[in-house]
């Protein structure tokens, strides 16, 4: 008992920790987002081709970042990528954006299930013979048929 209280004492502070931890990331790398998202529109005001490309190099990071798995490492990529961007989008700079990054993609196990080709059968023999109907002769279905 006192255990299990011990581990529930030590275990939930470190959840809710990690929890907020990850909220205080996914509010900073929004406000990252929002934030590149205005520069480009400050920056390109006059030239509004260049902001339509700039914007959708950015959705097209932000929706690859979407796609890909929930890790510190694909987070820190996302965040160095947006801060790149803002400082190519400084009003008078002719930067282009930095290249997409390559964030690290959802692993998926797949499941292995045994075909019945690969089930070996035992080789015990039972002396009973296969039968097409085993109950052929039960009353109860002679019954419903008529």
């Amino acid at each position: 008992m006192a255990r299990r209280f011990l581990f529930i004492l030590v275990i939930a502070p470190m959840l809710v920790a990690v929890s907020a931890a990850s909220a205080a990331t996914s509010n900073r790398l929004q406000s990252l987002v929002n934030d590149t998202a205005a520069q480009i529109q400050i920056a390109y005001r006059q030239h509004p081709d260049e902001r339509e490309i700039r914007q959708e190099q950015l959705a097209a990071v932000i929706t690859a970042w979407r796609a890909a798995a929930r890790s510190e490492a694909n987070n820190e990529l996302l965040t160095t990528w947006l801060y790149a961007a803002i400082r190519n989008s400084m009003p008078g700079s002719r930067e282009l954006l930095p290249p997409a990054p390559t964030f690290a993609a959802n692993v998926k196990v797949e499941s292995r299930v045994v075909g019945n080709a690969d089930v070996k059968k035992a080789g015990v023999s039972t002396g009973a013979k296969s039968e097409a109907d085993p109950f052929r002769d039960d009353p109860a279905t002679d019954n419903e048929k008529e």
